[in-house]
C-alpha cells in the first residue's frame, strides 16, 4: 500500500454513452408487461384461481356416469368347463348423482370467487406499479441524457477558455494564477461530465430493470 500511496490513479476509460431508445413510453410498457416475471406470476395466479372456481362450480351440477361390466361366470367343476361361450355375462347401466345444496359447498364456491377477484385486483396493482416504474425510469433517463449534453458544452467552453489563456501566458499577457484557475474549472467541468455519464448509465440500467430486460440487454442467458 505504501508503494502506491503517492501514485496518481488514472482511469483507462470513461462511462459509455448508449443512446436513449427513440420509442414511446407505451411501447416500453408493453415490453415490460411481456417480460416482467412479477406480472407473469400474477397472471398465472389469476388462471389458477379461475380453474379452481370452474371446478367448484362444476361440483353443483348433476353427474351421470355410464357403467359397464363383462366377465365369465364359473359354473363347471373345473376351469376349462367354466370358461365357455355360455358363461359370458355383461351388463350396462347409468349412475346419476344429484348434489344437494349444502353450506360447505356454497362456502367453497364463494371463497373461490373471492380468491379470483383478489387475484385480479393484485394483477391490476402489479400492472399499475409496472407502468409507474417504467414511466419514472424513462423520465429519469431522459433528464440525465440531456444533462450529458449540458455538461459537455460546459467542458468545451472551459477547454477553449484555458487554451486562450495559455496563449496569453506565452505572450506574457496573462499569469500562471489565472491559468491554474482555468485548469481547475476545466477539471471540475470534466468531473461533472463524467458524473452525468455515470448517472445516465445508472438510469438506463434502472429503465432496463423496469422493462424486465436486464439479462438480455447484457447478453446473459439463464441455464435451462
Amino acid at each position: 500500500i505504501a508503494s502506491i500511496r503517492d501514485q496518481s490513479l488514472m482511469p483507462v476509460d470513461t462511462p459509455s454513452e448508449v443512446p436513449l431508445p427513440s420509442i414511446q413510453v407505451e411501447e416500453l410498457f408493453k415490453c415490460a408487461i411481456e417480460s416482467r416475471p412479477d406480472y407473469r406470476q400474477a397472471l398465472l395466479l389469476v388462471e389458477q384461481r379461475h380453474l379452481q372456481l370452474k371446478f367448484d362450480q362444476n361440483q353443483r351440477y348433476p353427474q351421470i356416469d355410464l357403467k359397464g361390466t363383462y366377465g365369465y361366470n364359473g359354473i363347471g367343476r373345473d376351469l376349462s368347463k367354466s370358461i365357455d361361450i355360455e358363461s359370458q355375462r355383461w351388463s350396462m347401466g347409468l349412475a346419476v348423482r344429484i348434489p344437494l345444496p349444502d353450506q360447505a359447498g356454497e362456502g367453497r364456491l364463494e371463497g373461490s370467487q373471492l380468491q379470483k377477484e383478489r387475484a385480479l385486483l393484485q394483477l391490476k396493482q402489479v400492472e399499475q406499479l409496472i407502468l409507474l416504474e417504467v414511466d419514472n425510469a424513462f423520465e429519469a433517463a431522459q433528464i440525465t441524457y440531456k444533462r450529458i449534453k449540458a455538461t459537455r458544452v460546459a467542458t468545451r467552453a472551459s477547454r477553449e477558455a484555458l487554451e486562450a489563456e495559455m496563449t496569453k501566458l506565452r505572450t506574457g499577457t496573462s499569469t500562471s494564477f489565472v491559468v491554474l484557475e482555468l485548469q481547475k474549472k476545466l477539471a471540475d467541468a470534466q468531473s461533472r461530465e463524467i458524473r452525468a455519464l455515470t448517472e445516465y448509465n445508472i438510469s438506463l440500467a434502472e429503465l432496463h430493470k423496469a422493462e424486465g430486460i436486464t439479462l438480455p440487454e447484457n447478453d446473459i442467458e439463464l441455464a435451462k
